[in-house]
């Protein structure tokens, strides 16, 4: 698909725009309830501007809270879980090196060699993660990724070991 960027520009700008409108009626309204008819643009554009300081504020301490959580529970639990779904889904050992865990979902899901149950339930993870990134949840889709790639190393062990290529040998005396 064509991605024009003057076209995602403007359209950010306008989405920004229509996103403001609660925010202005919220400032113009509690600045002519509060002031009654003197000054009512100069103290809502104040309001604002501390509305916009409140949502930053909230922000941050989600995302210093939920990376705090992550960190100290969450993580684990998650790649523990899906190792274990991994495992029980009976998934192939993943490659030496991939890209990213969409690159090891989309490589099942297209390989002919897999049972299809198994190339569904890669089609079905691939699109549960490309759900969560368009949901707008970039810190929990970041945080699914993560755990999905511990896991996917530590599944990888549950195979017996590979035997090195011939360049292997050659990178290990080099």
């Amino acid at each position: 698909m064509v991605q024009i960027r003057k076209q995602q520009e403007r359209g950010f700008i306008g989405a920004l725009l229509i996103n403001c409108i609660p925010d202005v009626a919220i400032a113009w309204a509690a600045s002519s309830f509060f002031n009654g008819d003197r000054d009512v643009a100069a103290n809502a554009v104040l309001i604002f501007l501390a509305l916009q300081v409140v949502y930053l504020a909230v922000w941050l301490r989600r995302i210093v809270w939920g990376w705090l959580l992550y960190w100290v529970s969450n993580r684990r639990k998650m790649t523990e879980h899906l190792e274990d779904f991994l495992h029980k889904q009976r998934f192939p050992c993943p490659p030496e090196v991939i890209g990213s865990v969409d690159d090891y979902l989309a490589g099942v899901a297209d390989n002919s060699n897999v049972s299809a149950q198994v190339r569904l339930k890669a089609a079905t993870e691939l699109g549960v993660l490309a759900g969560i990134r368009a949901s707008g949840n970039g810190l929990y889709a970041m945080q699914l990724a993560m755990a999905y790639e511990r896991a996917l190393q530590s599944y990888e062990r549950r195979f017996a070991p590979r035997e090195p290529s011939d360049e292997q040998w050659l990178d290990a005396r080099t």
